[in-house]
C-alpha cells in the first residue's frame, strides 16, 4: 500500500501480504535498535564468501563490520528517500526491505526501485522474498510503474526475478539492473 508521507509525497510503505500475516510475519520501519540485527543480516549475506576467504573469524567479524557501516552510510547519504521496513516473524525481525520511488526526467514516468531486499538464512526459501515482491509488483502495476532492483549475477534470487518477470537491462561489475514492466492495457 501507498502510503503519503507529511509533505504529501508518496512513499513506498509496503504492507504486509495477507499471506505473510497469516503466517506470523508483518512489516514495520526500521529504527536505531535494529543496527545489531541489520548487522547480523548483513554478514548472512555474505556468509558463504566468509567461509572461502580463508580469514580467521576475527578478521571476518572487523571486515563485515566495516562493510555494513560503509553499505549502512552509501544508502542514507545516496538514497535518504528509502523507505525502510524491517520483516517481522512473530515480532522478530528475519529480514529488510528498502523501497523508493525513482522520479525519472520527464517523458519517462516515476518508477519504483527496490534498493535492497534480504532475509537471514532460516527466512530464506520460504516464499517470502516471493511475497514480498509480488505485493510491490501489485502497487506498481496499479500505478503503470516500472520496478528496478539491482543483483549480483549469482545470487539466487536471480531465479526469483526472472519468474517474476524482471529483464536484464545493463551488466557492471557482476551486477545485472533489472526491470520489471506492468503489462499494457
Amino acid at each position: 500500500m501507498m502510503h503519503l508521507n507529511r509533505q504529501g509525497c508518496s512513499e513506498l510503505w509496503l504492507d504486509a501480504p495477507t499471506v505473510l500475516v497469516r503466517a506470523g510475519y508483518g512489516l514495520r520501519r526500521e529504527g536505531e535498535q535494529d543496527l545489531p540485527f541489520l548487522r547480523t543480516l548483513y554478514a548472512s549475506t555474505r556468509a558463504e564468501e566468509m567461509r572461502a576467504s580463508g580469514w580467521t573469524k576475527k578478521q571476518q567479524e572487523v571486515f563485515l563490520a566495516e562493510q555494513f557501516r560503509l553499505q549502512d552510510a552509501h544508502y542514507r547519504r545516496e538514497f535518504p528517500d528509502t523507505v525502510r521496513q524491517i520483516v517481522v516473524k512473530d515480532a522478530q525481525p528475519v529480514g529488510r526491505l528498502y523501497l523508493r520511488r525513482v522520479n525519472l526526467p520527464l517523458p519517462a514516468r516515476p518508477e519504483i526501485r527496490v534498493n535492497d531486499i534480504a532475509l537471514l538464512p532460516v527466512a530464506r526459501s520460504q516464499g517470502i522474498g516471493s511475497a514480498l515482491m509480488k505485493a510491490v509488483l501489485e502497487i506498481a502495476a496499479a500505478e503503470g510503474l516500472i520496478v528496478s532492483l539491482t543483483v549480483y549475477e549469482d545470487n539466487r534470487a536471480l531465479n526469483l526475478y526472472h519468474r517474476l518477470g524482471f529483464h536484464g537491462v545493463t551488466r557492471e561489475n557482476g551486477r545485472l539492473l533489472m526491470r520489471w514492466r506492468p503489462q499494457a492495457g
